[in-house]
Order: structure tokens, then sequence, then C-alpha cells
């Protein structure tokens, strides 16, 4: 009967740590950072509709009207090495969660046992004269100790591992939107190589025909041998880029091969047929400057980060409280002295127990605890500016594609038409050298206006689909499409 009060006693004061062990969370708790932000974007000619909506961004690469893109695109988001490694953090991330979860229960639970034979010296002073020095001892127990969570230190852990978690997620969605705009731009770089490659051919073809004729009335006597001369100089200088062209181009292959992980060969095989460069409808809708904030993984990733490290403010303070502990050991052990015997082992009366709460309390070394803290907080604040900086980089991002946008749009109106003069100019200026009315120097600046106008335009046009990538990339498009880790 007098062991059932005693029961009861340990049981009150078990739930009287269990009743404080949740109650109190030391530290900050998180709210979004201020941030900047303007109220609509700078002015800039129509730039289609004021919002876009989720089919816009999700696959933002269809509007460029190019199937093998499409395909190249959807073939990097699912092979890509670098994405996968994004997906690893991701569930390293979860397991880390899993582990801090696991922190609320008791922390240490291990079963031990162990059979010793033993030697006692005569001059122990646990010694009992008369008692054999030599006997063996067994033993199996098993061992529970609880650090309860008076003061938030776990919650606060398990609060910032859920940060993290998170922040991994939208980091995983940051390198998917990276990724499909890296190689849409890689693909408008390869088509924009072959275009100047098809434009120096082009070239040559007319700039072979005029050296032709220089060469023809220098034989008849009716030009000077500087007319030849400066012809074969500038065709010989226009064949000279066709090598680097070429070189280019295969750079871009490679670095397309890397991006949706083939090989340069694999890559040459699907872009052999060749094709146009990409356009686009230069009309996106871009929204008010508060939707990037929606929509970019890059400012929920920095906005996460600094939750995690918010957090850990928490844990830090944490340390400066006593922390609360139950314990104890329940087991069995024998030995083979006197009456005893190793078989005993499991027997009631072998039994052994120990329980009961503890405390610590740092006293001596609080400097450094309130450091930590200090630490912490730095860390935060640390957090928070790159969270604003982001915020701030955001804007700019979207900012500068629509001027680039803007302004390619432009470029290209502009020199379309140069180029239709600069050709005519240049078959005008044939002409009036055949009729000798003109010397070379004219057919070779004609020449020379149109290579540089037609260059001109095929960076222009490629610039356009540059842009609206840029665009797409910084209003956060694409990664609502990447499959899951």
């Amino acid at each position: 009967m007098t062991a059932r009060p005693k029961s009861r006693a340990r049981a009150a004061l078990l739930g009287s740590f269990l009743a404080l062990g949740g109650c109190v969370e030391v530290g900050p708790d998180f709210k979004r950072p201020d941030a900047h932000v303007g109220a609509e974007w700078r002015a800039q000619p129509d730039q289609g509709p004021a919002a876009p909506g989720p089919a816009d961004l999700e696959r933002w690469w269809l509007k460029l009207n190019d199937p093998q893109l499409t395909q190249l695109i959807e073939l990097a988001l699912h092979n890509s090495p670098t994405l996968q490694q994004a997906g690893q953090k991701i569930l390293q991330a979860d397991a880390q969660l899993a582990f801090l979860v696991g922190e609320l229960f008791p922390q240490q639970q291990y079963l031990s046992g162990g059979v010793q034979k033993v030697e006692q010296s005569t001059h122990s002073p646990t010694y009992l004269p008369g008692s054999p020095r030599d006997f063996k001892q067994s033993q199996v127990g098993l061992t529970i100790a609880w650090e309860l969570d008076f003061w938030g230190l776990y919650r606060r852990n398990i609060e910032s591992g859920r940060a993290s978690l998170a922040e991994n997620q939208a980091g995983y969605q940051e390198a998917a939107v990276l990724l499909a705009a890296q190689v849409a731009s890689a693909y408008v770089s390869v088509r924009t190589y072959e275009a100047q490659l098809q434009v120096e051919r082009e070239n040559l073809t007319v700039q072979r025909e005029a050296t032709r004729i220089a060469q023809t009335r220098w034989d008849y006597g009716e030009a000077s041998e500087l007319d030849a001369r400066q012809a074969i100089s500038q065709l010989k200088q226009t064949e000279s880029q066709l090598p680097t062209l070429q070189a280019s181009l295969e750079e871009a292959r490679d670095a397309l091969a890397v991006l949706v992980a083939l090989t340069p060969v694999e890559v040459d095989a699907r872009l052999a047929a060749g094709g146009p460069i990409p356009q686009v409808d230069a009309r996106i809708a871009v929204g008010i400057p508060r939707d990037v904030l929606r929509q970019r993984p890059d400012v929920r990733e920095a906005e996460l980060a600094a939750a995690a490290q918010s957090a850990q403010i928490g844990v830090a303070k944490a340390a400066l409280f006593p922390s609360f502990s139950l314990g104890g050991t329940f087991g069995y052990a024998t030995s083979n002295v006197g009456h005893s015997s190793l078989s005993d082992l499991f027997q009631w009366d072998s039994h052994t127990l120990q329980v009961g709460p503890s405390f610590t309390f740092p006293i001596f070394n609080y400097g450094r605890l309130e450091a930590q803290v200090h630490v912490q907080d730095a860390l935060f604040r640390q957090a928070v500016l790159n969270y604003q900086n982001v915020v701030l980089q955001a804007q700019q991002d979207v900012e500068d594609a629509r001027a680039s946008l803007a302004g390619s749009v432009q470029s290209v109106a502009a020199l379309t038409a140069s180029v239709a003069a600069a050709r005519r100019a240049t078959e005008l200026s044939l002409t009036q050298y055949k009729e000798g009315e003109t010397n070379y120097t004219t057919v070779l600046t004609a020449q020379q206006t149109e290579l540089s106008v037609e260059n001109a335009l095929v960076s222009a046009r490629a610039a356009v689909p540059q842009a609206a990538i840029a665009l797409y990339r910084a209003l956060g498009g694409g990664w609502q499409e990447a499959p899951p880790p």
C-alpha cells in the first residue's frame, strides 16, 4: 500500500514538468521585413495588358513559338544535374527537419548491457576482506533522458528547420527559373550565330562577284590594279570571319549541351536542321511591382532565409536559461558472488532503478552565451538586408529587361529599313562600277555598310527574344513547370 502514494507523487512530478515543457518561447517571432517597392513600373512603349496570367508565366517559352526550344527546355528541367542537386537539398532539409522534430521527445533512448570479468585489488578502498577478488557480473538496462523544451529551444529549432525546408524548395524553384532562361538564351545564341554565318556567306557571294568584275576590268585595262587588290582584300577579310563565327557557334552549342545534360554530338544532331531566330510578341504583361515579390522564388528564398535565422536567435537565447530534464535507467544486474548467479539476471529482485528530475544553469559562461545571441542577431540582420537587396534587384531586373525589349524592337524596325537601303546601294554601286561611272572605293564602302547593317539587324532581332527571356526570368516564370525533386 505504501508504493501507491510514491507512484502518485512521481506521476504528479512528471505531469508538472510536462506542463512546464511548452509554455515559453524566447526570441523574436518572425515578420516579413519591410522592403522598398515601387507602386508601378517606369513607362515604356506598348507593353501589353496590365498583369500576366498564370499560363503566361508557367510555360512562357511557348510564346517563342519554337517546338525545338520547347523540347530542349523540358528536357533540361527533367535531366539537369544542377536542378537535381537543388532537389537533393530539399530532401536533406526535410530529413533535418524530421531530426529536429524528434528532439521534442526523449533525446536519449538506448538499451545497454554487458558481461564483465572483475579482478579486485586487495588494496582497493572498496575491497572487503574475505570477499572474492575474482568474480563476474552482468547487467542490462534501458536509459532515457529527456530535456524538456521549457524555453522553446527545440521548437525554435523546428521553426528554423521548417523555414529552411521552404527556403530550399524556393531555391529549387529559382534553379528551375534560371535553367529555363539559360537554355532559351543559349538556344537563341545558337540561332543567332547561324544567322550571322548566313549573312557572311551571302555577302561573300556578292563580294566574289565584285572581285571577279574588278579583276576582269583590270585585265582589260579598264581599271587599275588597286581596284582588284581592294576587292580581294575585302573578300579575304570577310572570309576570315567565318572560322571565328563557326567557333562561337560550336561554343554556344556546347554550352547548350551542358544545360540540357546531353553530349555536344547529341545536341548537334538535334540542331542540324537549323532554324530561324525565335521571335516573340514584345507586348508582355508585367503586372505591378508587388506581383514580382509573389512570383519570384529568389525573393521568397531570401525571406525564408531570414525567417530561419530569426528562429536561431531564440535558440541562442534559450541557452541563457536553466534547462530542466527528466531521466532514468531501469535494468537488471547480478554477479556470481555469494548466493548470486549470472542466471539470476532477469529475476525481479535483480532489478535496478534510477529516476528523477535535474536541471543545469549556466552561471560562469554567461558572457559567451550572450555573445552567441548577438552573433545570431547580427546574422539575422544580414539576412534581412539581403532580402531587401534581392527585392531591389528584382525590380531592377524587370525594368532593365523591359527597357531592353522596347529598345530592341525599335532597333529592328530602323535596321530593317537600313538593310533594304544598304542592299540597294550595293547593287547600284556595282552597276555603276561595271559601267565605269564610279571607282571601286564606292563599291567597297557599300559592301562594308551592307555587311555591317545586316549583322546589326541579326543582333537586334536576337536581342528581342533575349530581352523577352530576361523579362520572363525577372518575373519569376518557369518554376511552376519544374518537376518535383
